[in-house]
């Protein structure tokens, strides 16, 4: 009986031992799959020895959340040259895309079409960086993949540069239009793993595609992406809905007020044309009626006169000195009288419409016209 209890004891020793062993090689074994990159996931990219997990729910509602809102971006970049220089955005110049908002930080590098050295586009999968170099230099390190728009969407460009492990994508605009375009994206992979794009303007892009020319053949041109201003965009629909309505009304009320003015004007101008017409036609009549009173010369200064003096210069009457007389009796030096009636119609002293006898009617439109005051 105690050998085979003796025989039981030993058998579980030796396999309790063969368990443990196992378990030790399968640790050195995935250590070793790791160090010799078997075993990655690098930005969140899934390769050979590797299983795929389901996404974590604080991912998906990070994603959620980011496509709600529309987030802007600072760009800041540096390189050496000489001495280490450094560029940073003043405001967010950029937009960040659908999917991961983050900041993040790496090598820029301006990618290139291996087939077309001028194609910078990213719309074919087969890519290398502006210098000629393959982007799996770039693996063990972070890197940012500067884009040039167009040629294809969005999503397409932005997948290239993330099958080759890029934390990131500047794609900037080939157009000088101010207007950042949200880039939109439905690819789960993109929207689920490690990588953020960001859209900015041309110039911006040109900037530094400069920095990468001039200064990032043999030293490492630095960009980071930094979270800026964050606003709904709901709000910002409806923000640019009232934009739009006070834009529109403002420029109704300006297009009523203009019209309003010219019929204003327009009016004004025609009531004034007519008021010139009547007063012309009003001095031709009245200078008609002005001939029909009589005159007489001053041959001797006798008691036939009146007065002494003219009401109007009051200067004294003298020899020669040509008289009007007028209906009510009294008599003006007709150079001082004449210029008088034909302004105000009635005579200076007791307001006699004096041209209304001899057939002179006033307009309707000159009736208050006239002054009375001498």
């Amino acid at each position: 009986m105690k050998p085979l209890i003796f025989l039981c004891v030993l058998s579980i020793a030796k396999t309790g031992g063969s368990i443990d062993t196992r378990d030790s090689q399968s640790d050195e074994k995935q250590k070793e799959f790791i160090n010799n990159g078997v075993v990655n996931t690098f930005a969140g990219l899934p390769v050979a020895g590797t299983v795929k997990t389901e996404p974590k729910l604080e991912t998906l509602l990070e994603i959620s959340d980011t496509n709600r809102y529309i987030t802007l971006a600072f760009l800041n970049v540096s390189w050496f040259d000489g001495i280490e220089k450094y560029k940073e955005d003043e405001h967010e110049r950029s937009k960040y895309g659908m999917g991961r908002v983050m900041d993040v930080e790496g090598r820029l590098v301006y990618v290139t079409d291996s087939e077309n050295e001028t194609d910078h586009s990213a719309c074919n999968s087969s890519l290398r960086d502006s210098f000629g170099r393959s982007l799996s230099l770039y693996h063990n390190m972070p890197w940012i993949a500067l884009i040039k728009r167009g040629g294809c969407d969005f999503e397409k460009k932005i997948l290239h540069v993330y099958s080759y492990r890029a934390v990131g994508a500047i794609i900037f605009n080939n157009n000088s239009g101010s207007e950042l375009n949200y880039m939109k994206i439905t690819n789960k992979e993109l929207l689920e793993g490690n990588i953020t794009s960001v859209f900015t303007p041309m110039y911006k892009g040109n900037q530094l595609v400069e920095i990468i020319k001039n200064h990032g053949e043999h030293n490492p041109v630095k960009l980071s992406i930094k979270q800026g201003m964050r606003f709904d965009k709901k709000s910002s629909l409806n923000h640019r809905s009232s934009v739009l309505f006070v834009t529109i009304s403002f420029i109704i009320v300006m297009v009523i007020s203009m019209l309003w003015l010219i019929v204003y004007y327009y009016q004004r101008f025609r009531y004034l044309q007519t008021k010139e017409n009547e007063q012309k036609m009003d001095t031709n009549k009245a200078k008609e009626a002005l001939r029909k009173i009589p005159t007489k010369t001053i041959k001797t200064l006798s008691k036939e006169i009146e007065s002494d003096c003219c009401a109007v210069c009051i200067e004294a009457y003298r020899l020669n000195d040509v008289l009007r007389c007028l209906p009510c009796k009294h008599e003006f030096h007709r150079n001082c009288i004449d210029p008088w009636l034909l302004q105000n119609y009635t005579c200076p002293l007791c307001k006699c419409r004096v041209l209304k006898q001899y057939g002179f009617v006033v307009s309707r439109s000159n009736e208050s016209g006239p002054s009375t005051n001498a």
